[in-house]
């Protein structure tokens, strides 16, 4: 019986999706995954550069934030991988920093109020800094100028729709190039169901869900028609999403002008 109430109420929240969009005023969810999905790749390439010029970091590595800065009137990009391990490039000298004289040219304070870290005692002796091959760096320098959009804005996005005490989002990964669909009550957010989906709209994990793979096909089908607000895409997406529809617009005038010769 509780099954089948849960299935009714995951119903009931996907209809959600389909009614949301009679005002015509979004884009396509295949065209948005196209986009995150070409900027994972993007991500592919700076893991591999860090992965090639530091002996530190590997595949099992976890970047766990990435942010270009400006402290003191100098821009740094600055790479946490774990607690208090960090790989920092002064982005003007083009020089990797090495935490060898205490924190300089940061602090403590710094780490805490932009990398979420806690205080601790004797904080030198905490803090780590990655080596990176000094052959490496422009390498590194010239992704980060080509690619800034990807250090300017949250690697997820996420749409939301609420009825009641119910929930339900689509969740989108720039850094994976997938997203996930979730389904639960906002009070009890763990007991929710979860599907994880890849870029060809198929289910790649599930959490909490009995439903059988014939309806999970069914409705990654129907998931391929829905339409995501404008005001949830981030900016340098929405741009790359025009930019690709009028490049194909472009394309197909030409091909019907070549066939009226």
């Amino acid at each position: 019986m509780e099954h089948k109430k849960t299935n009714n109420i995951q119903k009931k929240l996907f209809k959600l999706y389909f009614k949301k969009d009679e005002t015509g005023d979004g884009i396509n969810i295949k065209k948005v995954v196209d986009s995150t999905w070409k900027y994972h790749l993007k991500w592919e390439e700076f893991y591999n550069i860090l992965k090639e010029y530091s002996p530190e970091i590997d595949c099992f590595s976890n970047v766990e934030k990435i942010e270009l800065i400006d402290f003191n009137d100098n821009n740094y990009l600055i790479i946490k991988v774990y607690h208090w391990t960090y790989l920092c490039l002064d982005l003007k000298k083009q020089q990797i920093i090495n935490f060898e004289d205490g924190l300089l040219p940061f602090n403590e304070k710094f780490f805490i109020d932009n990398f979420d870290e806690e205080k601790v005692n004797r904080p030198e002796s905490f803090y780590y800094s990655i080596d990176f091959l000094k052959e490496g760096v422009p390498k590194l320098v010239e992704f980060i100028s080509k690619n800034k959009n990807l250090f300017f804005t949250n690697r997820y996005f996420t749409y939301r729709i609420e009825e009641d005490q119910f929930i339900t989002f689509l969740k989108f990964s720039i850094l994976n190039g997938n997203f996930s669909l979730y389904f639960g009550n906002k009070y009890l957010p763990d007991e929710g169901n979860q599907f994880y989906i890849n870029k060809n709209f198929d289910i790649i994990k599930t959490i909490n869900s009995n439903i059988n793979l014939n309806k999970l096909k069914r409705m990654c089908l129907k998931i391929k028609s829905i339409m995501i607000p404008l005001d949830i895409i981030p900016n340098f997406l929405l741009e790359e999403i025009r930019y690709n529809e009028l490049n194909n617009r472009s394309n197909s005038y030409s091909y019907i002008n070549l066939e009226s010769y």
